[in-house]
């Protein structure tokens, strides 16, 4: 299953070292930093989360 975790290069909940090498368990995961973003992603980078979804679904829709 395509997975795509967005993480905040300036979140002290979740750091990004946390969240790197996670691609090594699952077939088809990448991990994107948003440099410039704490932990609310989805507050602070609307932009970002929509694209990705986009971009994700999109995918998602011509593997299956």
């Amino acid at each position: 299953m395509p997975t795509e975790i967005l993480v905040g290069g300036r979140d002290v909940l979740v750091p990004e070292a946390f969240l790197r090498g996670g691609e090594r368990y699952a077939d088809d995961l990448r991990v994107r930093v948003l440099e410039d973003c704490g932990h609310l992603i989805p507050e602070q980078r609307p932009d970002a989360v929509v694209s990705a979804a986009r971009a994700l679904f999109a995918h998602s829709r011509e593997r299956y």
